[in-house]
């Protein structure tokens, strides 16, 4: 298949596709970035708002879905560790749903910094 972008409009072979208006070329491709599949499918409910949730969570990483209970965060991610620390930074409470590898890790750090606190020097 060939394709080619002449101004705002694609070629495909012999058709021309004219996206609408309202396309948001960006947008489409982070939210993609954030649905690639790798290791760990994560699903967490952020309790917080959709509007605060979009200022902590970067749209390459995450998808984010309103819900009554607050905003539902769906990624994959390849390291549970690194995400239990990027979790333990937002600014709001979280309930992993998935996996629940992920509370394991997320346990393992909060007994890590449990040690540290507890050291004196």
């Amino acid at each position: 298949i060939s394709a080619c972008l002449v101004g705002s409009e694609m070629c495909i072979r012999d058709r021309v596709y004219t996206p609408p208006a309202d396309f948001d070329a960006l947008g489409y491709v982070l939210r993609s970035l954030a649905a690639t599949p790798t290791n760990w499918p994560v699903e967490v409910l952020l309790e917080t708002t959709l509007e605060d949730a979009r200022r902590m969570v970067p749209p390459e990483l995450a998808n984010l879905e309103e819900v009554p209970d607050g905003v539902v965060l769906r990624c994959s991610v390849g390291y549970l560790d690194w995400f239990a620390h990027f979790l333990v930074r937002l600014d709001c409470g979280f309930v992993v749903r998935q996996p629940l590898e992920l509370k394991e890790e997320l346990r393992r750090l909060a007994e890590r910094i449990g040690r540290m606190v507890e050291r004196e020097g």
